[in-house]
Parts: structure tokens; sequence; C-alpha cells
């Protein structure tokens, strides 16, 4: 009976990675093929050769360089400026939430802000960026980002610093650090790995925002990479091999982010959000 039982949960797997892999595994497939390919009715169709043109398209007929960079300085951009405003806010929020209640209120429900959908911050900050000339600006996008991803990120931290040992925040306190001291030398080394998970994932939500992108930018010169792909398309005709060509290259660097931050984000959450 358990050996019919782990082939099962070993079939279960095999169905589940399949079924999640198989739409890439597609789209890096047809991304390499000609565009009658995309057409067939055959299910599982073996490739007929191996070609690049289309990424070749995409990078020398298109801004996609300039889309990349711009999602590269939007994403790092909104990661630093979230941390900056997430983490003191979180530290304050922990450390005095057994005085305060409000403290503790905010702590606690601050992540249903972030379950909000994101179209509700689209015409405030349409209207607040608009008076402050931020339209079709790369600072205004890592604004927006920043604003989405803040309740996330406080609420991490906040569930990562409430189990903060109190003990080595005193010791500091008593060495004669104070509070702005201890946060620095005491605190932010110690959390550096929640940091960095934190960093990742805002970063890789950037990376793929395509609703403020879209509400904020009007030039190539300040779009990131899913609004130019939005753009490839036209009114009766779409070039799916090119499409796919530039997905598949927008993929590559936020999955290189996931993999290399893969392992800080389960420490957070088994260490911080888990106990919290």
């Amino acid at each position: 009976m358990l050996k019919i039982q782990k082939i099962l949960w070993i079939l279960s797997i095999i169905f589940l990675f399949t079924y999640a892999l198989y739409p890439i595994f597609n789209a890096v497939v047809c991304s390499t093929q000609a565009e009658e390919y995309l057409y067939s009715e055959e299910l599982l169709r073996l490739p007929k050769y191996f070609t690049i043109n289309h990424y070749k398209a995409i990078i020398l007929r298109t801004n996609f360089l300039v889309w990349l960079k711009n999602n590269i300085v939007v994403s790092g951009g909104s990661a630093v400026l979230t941390i900056i405003m997430a983490l003191p806010s979180a530290y304050v929020t922990a450390r005095y939430e057994h005085k305060y209640k409000l403290a503790k209120i905010f702590g606690t429900f601050i992540l249903f802000f972030y379950l909000l959908p994101p179209v509700l911050l689209c015409l405030p900050l349409y209207i607040i960026f608009h008076r402050a000339h931020l339209i079709d600006t790369l600072f205004g996008l890592i604004i927006a980002n920043s604003l989405f991803c803040f309740p996330l990120a406080e609420w991490i931290f906040w569930g990562y610093l409430k189990n903060f040992p109190s003990d080595i925040i005193e010791a500091a306190g008593v060495d004669g650090a104070g509070r702005f001291q201890t946060f620095i030398y005491v605190v932010l080394p110690a959390i550096k790995i929640s940091i960095i998970s934190i960093a990742v994932l805002v970063f890789i939500i950037s990376w793929t925002d395509f609703l403020f992108g879209f509400s904020f930018t009007q030039t190539d010169a300040s779009r990131t990479i899913s609004v130019g792909i939005w753009g490839l398309m036209e009114e009766w005709n779409i070039a799916w091999p090119d499409f796919l060509a530039a997905s598949v290259l927008m993929s590559i660097p936020s999955l290189i982010i996931a993999l290399f931050g893969f392992r800080y984000i389960i420490h957070v959450v088994e260490k911080g959000v888990a106990i919290s």
C-alpha cells in the first residue's frame, strides 16, 4: 500500500512539473521556428530546424536593449527604495508593538494593502505624477513599484524582526550605542539574509510589471520590456515568433535572479514569517 502511494505521489509530481513547464518549453521551441510551426494542430510536433533570426530581429530592429536597460534601472531602483522605506518601518513596528497597540495592528494588517488590486493606485498616482512631472520617467515607475511592494516587504521584515533577540539590542544600548547606531551596526548585519530576499522579491515583481509601465510611460525612452513587447502587436498581425523570442529574453534575467535568491527567500519564510 505504501509503495502504491509513493508511486502515485511521484506520478503526480511529474504531472505537475510537466503541466507547469510545457508552456515554457513550447514558447522556447516556437521562438526558434518559422511562423508556420505555430499553427500546427499536433500537440507534440517536433521542431524541424533551429534559427535565432527572431532573436536577432528583436535585438536589432526594436529598442529591446533600451527596454532592458530601463527594466534593470526600474527593478533595481524599486528594490532599493522599497527596502529603504520598509525596513525602518518594520523595525519600529516590531520593536514597539508591545508598547503601542497601533504598531501591532499596523504590522498585522499591512499585508492586506498588498492584496488590493494595483489598478487602484493608477489613477491617484497618475494625477500626482502628472503634477510632479514624473509621467514617462523611470523615477516615476520606481516610486509606483515601490509603493505597491511596500506592504509585502514591511510585513516580511516585521515577521523577521519581531523574533529578533531583544537582549542583543539592550546589550548594544548598555555599551553606549544609540538607537540609530544599534539599527545600523547591530540589526542590519544580522538580518542581511532577509534584506537579500526582499530585494529579490521586489526585483522580480517590478521586472514583470506591466500595469504601471503601461499607465505611466509614453515613449520607448522610458518603457520597460513588458510594455515594449505589447507594442509589437499590430492591429491585424502579430509576429508570434518575435513576440515569443522577446518573452524568452525577458524571462532570463528574472529566472537567474530567482535561482540566486530562492534559498534566501525560503530561509526568511521559515525563520520569520512562519513564526509570526
